[in-house]
């Protein structure tokens, strides 16, 4: 039976490595996006007069996030109590 050639033999050295501090936090760039939405609604139809908040804008309850115009309000008013002494009316007449 032949030998078989025997591999030559590498020298190595080990080395300790230095024992190093690296920060737990890292900083990265990028957008972010709320994973919730909210769907506003009014009890009444208007128009928007002021619209406080903007897309993105952080709110928490009781924040006013939007006011209606109030002049057709006050005018549906007028138009009630109009109503309310014409009906009035009526009814001692009757």
């Amino acid at each position: 039976a032949e030998a078989e050639p025997k591999a030559a033999l590498r020298t190595v050295a080990v080395v300790t490595p230095p024992r190093k501090t690296f920060a737990r936090a890292i900083r990265i760039s990028g957008l972010t996006e709320a994973d919730k939405r909210a769907v506003l609604a009014v009890r009444v139809a208007g128009v928007i007069d002021k619209l406080p908040v903007k897309q993105g804008d952080h709110v928490k309850t009781g924040d006013l996030v939007l006011m209606l115009a109030a002049e057709e309000k006050l005018s549906n008013v007028d138009n009630a109590r109009q109503l309310l002494a014409q009906r009035k009316a009526e009814l001692d007449a009757a």
